[in-house]
């Protein structure tokens, strides 16, 4: 599936990220100092928006704290953020349990909730933000 392997790609270059900058407070300043290099190579400054969406959070009230602590957390280090509101545990569930496990479209819960997730957070970056998405 090529979603998934964009995915897959794309987490890779996270874990590049967090190998090179052990330190996040590190690479949360080199965004905003340097930015980072644009498919020509020169540097572009970064502005970014934290976007929470976790619809699979079980029990709700664990779902609520986590959003809670997002709030939070981007209000202290004063970064734009949005929220989308969408618990839909029984919409999940009955996904997972068609869709997840040994001979079917996920092998392991976990891609699949990072495919649901970023595929939301970039559809509402496309929809909403008027974004266009770029493969690096």
């Amino acid at each position: 599936n090529q979603d998934n392997f964009r995915i897959k790609d794309y987490f890779s270059t996270l874990d590049i990220i967090k190998y090179k900058y052990r330190n996040p407070d590190r690479l949360e300043k080199d965004l905003r100092e340097n930015g980072i290099l644009n498919n020509e190579g020169k540097r572009e400054i970064v502005d970014y928006t934290a976007c929470f969406y976790n619809p699979n959070i079980h029990p709700k009230e664990e779902y609520i704290k986590r959003k809670e602590a997002f709030y939070d957390f981007c209000k202290i280090k004063e970064v734009k953020n949005v929220i989308i509101d969408e618990y839909e545990l029984d919409g999940f569930v009955k996904y997972v349990t068609d869709n997840v496990g040994k001979g079917k479209k996920y092998c392991i819960r976990c891609e699949y909730c990072y495919y649901l997730r970023l595929r939301r957070v970039f559809k509402y970056a496309k929809e909403i933000l008027n974004f266009r998405t770029r493969v690096f």
